[in-house]
């Protein structure tokens, strides 16, 4: 039987003017950086999501009970990023354990060297590849009041979803919660204009095609819901926004951040494809690309939106693991 291959360190590989994950980008994990920039990208995108929330990132019954509240809880976060989720649990109740983890946890294989931040309000940050299974010490059973997993789609096989949910939901105390939350870079017109947009188009469809060759969801957003359903929730709801391109509907001012971080996502994880595909010519195609979506996104005739995926669901009290 083989064992998925773990990370045991934080090599950084040095290409194109960014900063990877050497594991991650060795093992076609993630083909986005992970240096200061990508965190301020990811910084900005959680902010984005938690306005286009209403301000939420919390489930429901978590987000407006006191008496169900994170406070001296457990807390995981799969795929935690910049951590910019986190901090917000971190800010908002007192003494959570917080654990986040990802490939690729932006801390010194020496303890001396982390942060003291990390230490004072209690971030476990964990390294693991989660394709393979929950083995590690810390990721224990009926251990966390909330589970969180955001944007790790490209990250994970098709094939190991099943199974990931399920063992989250070990994981989780019985009366816990499990969120997702997925982008969908399908990009669509309001004005129904399905040929205003070809390089915004062009370049969805290489990204879904990188997806698909690595056996990834390339819509693991509209399918959230049911892989709850499967894995026995209970009290699932799911949301679904829409994310407007540009600054062209008025009652919905964040318009110019979305084109802003989308644009930033696009340079950022077309890099190494572009690279493996033109060579030394790699970088100036990805700018040239860029400038043309651009150029397309400032169309506002075309009103240009993608959508964003939230579900969760309730581990029930009893009868289930």
């Amino acid at each position: 039987m083989s064992t998925t291959a773990q990370p045991r360190n934080e090599s950084i590989v040095e290409r194109y003017g960014r900063e990877y994950s050497a594991f991650g980008i060795g093992h076609g994990i993630n083909f986005s950086p992970v240096d200061e920039h990508e965190e301020q990208r990811l910084d900005k995108f959680e902010e984005l999501v938690f306005h286009l929330r209403d301000q939420a990132y919390l489930p429901e019954p978590l987000q407006d009970s006191e008496e169900d509240s994170l406070n001296g809880e457990s807390v995981l976060d799969c795929g935690f990023g910049s951590g910019a989720w986190i901090d917000r649990v971190l800010k908002d109740h007192e003494e959570p354990y917080v654990t986040g983890v990802d490939v690729h946890t932006g801390r010194s294989d020496s303890d001396e060297d982390l942060p003291a931040t990390v230490a004072a309000e209690q971030f476990d940050r964990v390294r693991w590849n989660l394709n393979g299974l929950f083995r590690h010490s810390v990721l224990r059973q009926q251990t966390f009041k909330l589970i969180n997993c955001s944007c790790i789609a490209e990250g994970i096989s098709i094939r190991r979803w099943p199974g990931m949910i399920r063992e989250l939901k070990e994981m989780l105390q019985p009366g816990g919660y499990l969120q997702m939350i997925e982008p969908h870079y399908l990009f669509q017109s309001e004005a129904g204009n399905v040929r205003g947009y070809p390089m915004l188009d062009s370049w969805w469809n290489r990204y879904k095609r990188s997806l698909q060759d690595r056996d990834r969801y390339h819509d693991l957003g509209p399918r959230l819901e049911g892989l709850l359903r499967t894995a026995g929730f209970a009290d699932i709801e799911a949301e679904v926004i829409t994310a407007r391109i540009g600054d062209w509907h008025e009652s919905h001012p964040l318009g110019d951040h979305i084109q802003d971080d989308l644009l930033k996502m696009i340079h950022s994880w077309s890099l190494h494809p572009f690279a493996v595909a033109f060579g030394a010519s790699g970088q100036r195609a990805v700018a040239e690309l860029v400038d043309r979506i651009r150029g397309e996104m400032s169309n506002h005739s075309l009103r240009l939106y993608y959508r964003i995926y939230v579900a969760y669901g309730r581990k029930p009290q009893r009868g289930s693991r």
